[in-house]
Formats: structure tokens, sequence, C-alpha cells
């Protein structure tokens, strides 16, 4: 299933990228914006070329119980991401946790930036896909409409923290 997901935001590729990296920010995201069960940073490295991030999310969701029952788990994953500075993408890729569908599931996605009028036009394009028989359309299904939920609360947030942090 490919998904696309564009927001504006009030603000330059620079600022926009250096928010979305910020840790101060992330924590504060997935506390109040998003609220996820949990955020762990697992690992963080910044050179002069390019900015390279692993978390570890549980999101605090509803899970239909089919789904459920059928991952034998949380739906923990772990979302690393990359980004060459000075460019205006990052690559990011998504690995679930929960036994079941550690090889059966798969995301990946690059989110763009590009000037946009006043501002930035970001757009997140990716692929998920769920090799499960029966149930991975539904499961595919379930979590787009989460990433699309997410996608419009994040964006909500980030527009307040720059209004807020600038």
């Amino acid at each position: 299933m490919k998904i696309e997901l564009v927001q504006q935001f009030a603000t330059d590729a620079d600022t926009f990228w250096k928010t979305f990296f910020d840790e101060e920010y992330n924590e504060a995201l997935f506390r109040d914006g998003i609220k996820a069960k949990e955020r762990i940073l697992l690992s963080s490295d910044e050179t002069d070329e390019r900015i390279e991030r692993r978390v570890r999310v549980t999101p605090d969701e509803d899970v239909p119980a089919a789904v459920q029952k059928l991952i034998g788990g949380d739906t923990t994953y772990i979302e690393h991401t990359t980004h060459r500075k000075g460019s205006n993408e990052a690559h990011v890729t998504v690995e679930m946790q929960a036994d079941r569908l550690k090889s059966k599931f798969s995301f990946t996605s690059v989110i763009r930036t590009e000037p946009d009028g006043t501002g930035i036009k970001r757009t997140l394009a990716g692929e998920l896909k769920v090799k499960i028989p029966l149930m991975g359309g539904t499961i595919e299904k379930h979590v787009a409409e989460g990433l699309r939920r997410n996608d419009v609360k994040a964006a909500e947030f980030m527009k307040n923290w720059l209004t807020s942090h600038s």
C-alpha cells in the first residue's frame, strides 16, 4: 500500500530538519502530541555529513482484537531515520518488534521538504506491506489510518512548537 502525507509549515527547511531531529522536541511530541505509551532513543549519531537516529516506540492506540490476537503482542516498532545534511530528504525504515510480524511487515518512506510560498511543503511518501494471508490488507489499512492521524497531530504539534520556540 502506497502512502503519501503532505503538510505545510511556515518555516524554512533548515529549521524544519533541526526541529525534526531535536531530542527535546521529540520527547515532547511523543509525550504530549502523539501520546505514545513509550518512546526510547536507542541511538543518535551526527557527523558533519549526516544524522542517523534509531528510536523504539510503543504507540498508545486501540488495536482491533483480531489484529491483537494475530500479532501476539504490542505494536512496538523501531524507527531508523537517516538524513544527509544539506539535502531535502530523510529516509525512514520501520521494524516491528512483535515476533509474528518481524518478517511479515515492512514500511519504508522518504520525507522530503521543498519551498512552498512562505514556508515549506513536507511530503512523506512510503510503502507499507504486511504479508499475512487474509489479514494483511486489514492490518495495512489500520496502520495507514494511524499514520494519517498521527501525521496531522505531529504537524499541528510542530507548528505550535515552531511558534513558541522561535
